[in-house]
């Protein structure tokens, strides 16, 4: 049902897979990553945001990579 409402909103593609990331992420990390942020360049998926500590970055990973496989991965996600 999401992706037929972002196909309607005409954002194709490449905008399901980062709405699918993005929630993906939130889930996974519960809360523990602030203004994130997910952007596809090519064939590399971009993460960014906040996270109060390097195990809620590596979910961001983890949580990325299990919708994005055939991608690659640049964690940017700041630890503070």
């Amino acid at each position: 049902m999401l992706a037929q409402s972002l196909v309607r909103h005409g954002e194709g593609t490449q905008g399901i897979l980062t709405s699918q990331i993005e929630r993906q992420i939130r889930e996974q990390t519960a809360g523990l990553v602030r203004s994130l942020r997910v952007k596809i360049d090519g064939d590399l998926v971009v993460v960014t945001g906040t996270a109060c500590s390097f195990y809620a970055k590596q979910l961001v990973s983890q949580a990325a990579m299990a919708v994005s496989h055939q991608f690659s991965l640049s964690n940017q996600v700041k630890v503070a």
